[in-house]
């Protein structure tokens, strides 16, 4: 579609195909999901053509920040993103989250309703399963999207995890 990566169908697929292969192997699984800040208010300033070439930026700049082999980008939905670190622990995922957070700033896209130096910018939220949990798939998307709802609730353009 727009942004050139998966969508949403597809990842619940491999969400569900990762769960069974971490239920298996008991190596770490990590699910970040990231909104793009003040999205509205950027369709409403800039329109929606604005809105889209910021979306495959930021599409690209998602894709471009993770390093696994495995590593599985998707549009959520709108302006939510998606991604999927199999064999990645709590660290690892923080770590490429904050380096999403670094990226999108730097991809200097105006935003003049942002607080953040009116730029455009991300909140991420980030879950990791341990091996004892047995979680299904809308439990871990819940986690994560706790996390997501406490990283935009303090303040935005930040990294939370739960």
């Amino acid at each position: 579609g727009l942004t050139g990566i998966a969508n949403r169908r597809l990842f619940d697929t491999t969400l569900e195909r990762d769960l069974l292969r971490y239920h298996k192997s008991k190596k770490p699984l990590s699910l970040l999901l990231l909104d793009v800040d003040y999205f509205k208010g950027y369709n409403d300033t800039y329109g929606h053509v604005a809105g889209d070439e910021a979306l495959i930026s930021i599409a690209e700049t998602l894709t471009k920040s993770c390093n696994g082999p495995d590593d599985f980008v998707c549009r959520f939905g709108g302006e939510e993103f998606a991604i999927i670190l199999p064999s990645t622990d709590e660290t690892v995922a923080i770590t490429v989250a904050q380096r999403i957070v670094d990226n999108v700033i730097k991809l200097g896209i105006e935003h003049e309703c942002s607080p953040y130096n009116q730029m455009l910018t991300v909140s991420v939220g980030v879950a990791t399963l341990s091996e004892q949990e047995q979680p299904e798939a809308i439990d871990f998307i819940n986690r994560a999207d706790r996390a997501l709802y406490l990283a935009k609730s303090q303040g935005r353009n930040c990294v939370k995890s739960h």
